[in-house]
């Protein structure tokens, strides 16, 4: 194992990240779509609300919207473990690193 194997594995985070980022805004923009009645969805509250801030009843599907907000949960539990995934697999290389080279460098 080589200090160069350190650089697929870091992109392939950075890629992680990105995809999921858009991910999440996609399920978001989706949830927030989902007032029939042209209002904005209030994701703390879970209801429809129109420009006055005034409750629209039964606008949106209550399936759609736990599917949608249950993804959104997801892929932001999902991304709190990215710097974990990061710390564990930077911690790989380098004891790979340090082992090969104890092992293998007296040869």
């Amino acid at each position: 194992m080589k200090l160069q194997d350190l650089m697929p594995v870091a992109l392939m985070i950075v890629v992680a990240v990105i995809a999921i980022s858009i991910g999440t805004q996609i399920v978001s923009s989706i949830q927030e779509d989902q007032c029939a009645t042209g209002g904005t969805y209030n994701s703390t509250t879970g209801t429809c609300v129109n420009s006055t801030g005034q409750y629209e009843g039964g606008a949106y599907t209550t399936e759609a919207s736990n599917a949608s907000h249950s993804g959104m949960m997801g892929l932001g539990e999902l991304g709190g473990w990215i710097p974990t995934i990061a710390l564990v697999t930077a911690a790989a290389v380098v004891i790979g690193v340090l082992v090969s080279s104890f092992a293998f460098g007296k040869r």
